[in-house]
């Protein structure tokens, strides 16, 4: 493996360490000798200070160290995206499929509007899922059939 990929890690493992709340994620490309290096949330790529003071860091002694070699940090909206990184630090990847899913209309009737609750039935075959919502729901009103001291929120699974 080439030097300056094991320098890489290196330092990304350490940036990563002293600011645990970013997703990091790294590949070189070869074809055009670069390190493409993604750094999220994007607020923390453009506001963080200690972030961005350590981003300085890291690419002024990289280039020092390897000439000929780039090395490009981005983040989300960027046009150059991470297609086979060789590291990920603090990135969770959740692969769900949701064509398994089958959507389902949820109504909750309260008997006052002191409080609204929304939730999701996620049904896949033969196991069923309700997960609440802590936000709104997508928009509620008041059904017909329902008196005026009850309210029905609708929500749905997209």
């Amino acid at each position: 493996m080439k030097e300056s990929i094991l320098y890489l890690k290196e330092k990304l493992t350490s940036l990563f360490e002293e600011h645990s709340y970013l997703e990091i994620r790294y590949e070189f490309k070869n074809i055009i000798n670069s390190h493409i290096i993604e750094v999220k949330p994007i607020h923390c790529f453009n506001s963080d200070r200690q972030y961005i003071l350590k981003q300085i860091e890291i690419e002024e002694a990289f280039e020092n160290k390897f000439f000929g070699e780039e090395v490009v940090f981005i983040t989300e909206g960027s046009l150059v995206k991470i297609g086979n990184p060789i590291l990920s630090l603090g990135v969770t990847s959740i692969n769900v499929d949701l064509s398994t899913f089958i959507q389902q209309k949820v109504i909750v009737s309260a008997p006052k509007v002191c409080f609204e609750q929304s939730c999701y039935i996620i049904s896949s075959e033969s196991n069923f899922e309700v997960v609440n919502e802590a936000s709104p729901p997508a928009y509620s009103k008041i059904s017909n059939n329902q008196s005026k001291d009850s309210i029905v929120s609708e929500s749905f699974l997209f």
